[in-house]
């Protein structure tokens, strides 16, 4: 879908995908039914149209999606659009309060999927792009990299005794040091209009003095915050007010805020949320002992990354820029298929799992992290077939130095963080959670560190580092422009 007219352009739109109360919230070993609504949640859309080609990045507040949604939603985008499926990116925030959006079989976790709903998920996000589509102008895009080092945190320890734990605590004497790195990079990619009238530089051409089309987020955490029974967003529903409020008028169910009536009451830029690889990271801080879970601290967590996002968008000089009246960059994307080989169960470890899965889990060997470990064999056992499962990675270019990353699954912040650095582009967003969720994606070490995450995984060692390889080509080949 173009219509032909030359100049970047740029839309960004959202769709409701709430779901019914009486809804299983996903995340749980437990069957946590929804009792209560606190923030509708949504799909977003961001779209990138160079006048010929356009690339669409969907971003879905669900804690992970099923690669038949996926394929469902691009499929009714080529039809209705005509923009192809290697073109479209889809990927969840990993939201633990909304609905199970995976197959149950596959996850090792409590619950029931409403099949209604996930029919009617991938027509929603769909309705998201093909808006985003609808509400292109011309558009600046502006790239700008901020830093918040105060709101998340690797999970994951090296214990003066034992192997690596997974939250072992706060204030645990026993803890030595993080057993992996962070990715504290906080990037924002703002469209500003471009329109006649428009100021094009100075302190008149940013926000606040213009209201952005729409803000492409990019960070990693886990939207893991709020638990209990209520249906909400977590902390990227905060973020989003909290940008709007700045920015704009916004009105998410996390808020209604509305704008100074002397800037003429301007509509709300759509804030898209793409979370980083952050299988390995959560905000707890094991320093102190102050309380971190609910709204209170998901209301905490996304102001302080709104007001990190704002001061991006309100700079004067970015990383990177493009459109107006500059000759806009061409868009592209490209897909690559990789076989991961899966930790298939003998016959006795699932008769032992049958049976260790009936304890409660928690997160310390030998007391409930075998519940763990029998779940993995379970869903290998009952669901993946095969002694290997295909996925896919999917990149996304915009002009020769800005490229988008989706890979499957939770991986680790530091597989993130290598394709980042040996990537043939200048600047390059990498997304978890996208297109298909695989369970945890861990580095080839932390199998032999142990912890919750490598327990949980139903992939073999190095299959996180293949994932890697398998986007560093897939971004050597949209470098090279051969697609």
């Amino acid at each position: 879908m173009s219509d032909g007219a030359p100049g970047l352009k740029v839309g960004a739109a959202r769709a409701s995908i709430t779901p019914p109360l009486g809804v299983s919230l996903a995340g749980s070993y437990t069957d946590r039914r929804a009792v209560g609504l606190r923030d509708d949640l949504y799909a977003r859309a961001f779209v990138v149209d160079d006048g010929t080609r356009q690339i669409a990045i969907a971003s879905c507040d669900v804690i992970g999606l099923r690669a038949a949604t996926v394929a469902g939603a691009r499929r009714i985008v080529e039809q209705r659009c005509g923009v192809p499926g290697n073109h479209v990116m889809i990927a969840a925030t990993h939201n633990h309060s909304g609905p199970l959006t995976r197959e149950l079989v596959a996850s090792g976790l409590a619950g029931e999927t409403d099949e209604a709903y996930l029919a009617q998920l991938e027509r929603q996000i769909a309705a998201a792009v093909e808006a985003a589509l609808h509400r292109r102008a011309p558009a600046r895009l502006r790239l700008a990299l901020g830093e918040e080092r105060g709101v998340a945190f690797n999970r994951r320890f090296v214990m003066r005794e034992g192997p690596v734990r997974t939250n072992p605590g706060q204030q645990n004497p026993e803890i030595v040091e993080p057993a992996g790195p962070i990715d504290p990079r906080v990037w924002t990619l703002t469209a500003l209009p471009a329109a006649d009238g428009v100021p094009a530089e100075g302190s008149a051409a940013v926000p606040p003095n213009v209201v952005p089309l729409g803000l492409l987020v990019n960070f990693g955490l886990h939207p893991a915050i709020v638990g209990g029974t209520v249906i909400g967003g977590d902390f990227p529903a905060f973020l989003e007010s909290g940008v709007c409020s700045l920015l704009g008028r916004c009105g998410n169910g996390a808020g209604t805020l509305v704008a100074d009536a002397t800037r003429g009451d301007p509509a709300a830029p759509v804030v898209v949320f793409a979370n980083a690889p952050c299988g390995d990271i959560n905000h707890v801080d094991v320093s102190h002992g102050q309380r971190a879970t609910g709204f209170a601290e998901a209301a905490r967590v996304g102001t302080i990354l709104a007001a990190e996002v704002v001061k991006g968008a309100c700079r004067l000089v970015p990383e990177w820029e493009a459109g107006g009246l500059d000759t806009p960059p061409p868009v592209r994307g490209a897909r690559g298929a990789v076989e991961l080989p899966v930790r298939r169960p003998t016959a006795e470890q699932v008769a032992w799992a049958r049976e260790a899965a009936k304890g409660r889990m928690t997160m310390v060997p030998g007391a409930g992290l075998e519940v763990v470990e029998a779940q993995r064999i379970l869903a290998l056992a009952d669901g993946w077939t095969g002694e290997s499962k295909r996925t896919e990675v999917q990149a996304l270019a915009i002009g020769e130095n800005l490229a988008v990353v989706g890979l499957p699954g939770e991986i680790f912040a530091e597989l993130g963080l290598a394709v980042r650095q040996r990537s043939p582009f200048r600047h390059t967003l990498v997304l978890g959670l996208a297109n298909e969720a695989i369970g945890y994606v861990p580095t080839r070490r932390a199998f032999d560190e142990g912890g919750y995450e490598p327990a949980s995984s139903r992939l073999q060692p190095g299959g996180g580092e293949r994932l890697v390889d398998e986007a560093l080509d897939v971004l050597a080949t949209l470098r090279a422009g051969q697609c």
